[in-house]
């Protein structure tokens, strides 16, 4: 009983774990992409105001 409870708390865990590391990546791929144009268009306009 007490190792098949601590099975399923370290599955339980385990998929914790890849959730979270998961979850941050996916946060790390949307700021890219809702950054990136701004980015790119911020520069675009710096080098238009200089010129």
């Amino acid at each position: 009983m007490v190792r098949e409870n601590l099975a399923i708390l370290q599955r339980q865990s385990t998929l914790h774990a890849i959730w979270i590391r998961w979850l941050g990546q996916f946060f790390q791929v949307l700021l890219t992409i809702l950054v990136l144009p701004f980015s790119l268009l911020w520069r675009l306009a710096k080098k238009l105001i200089r010129n």
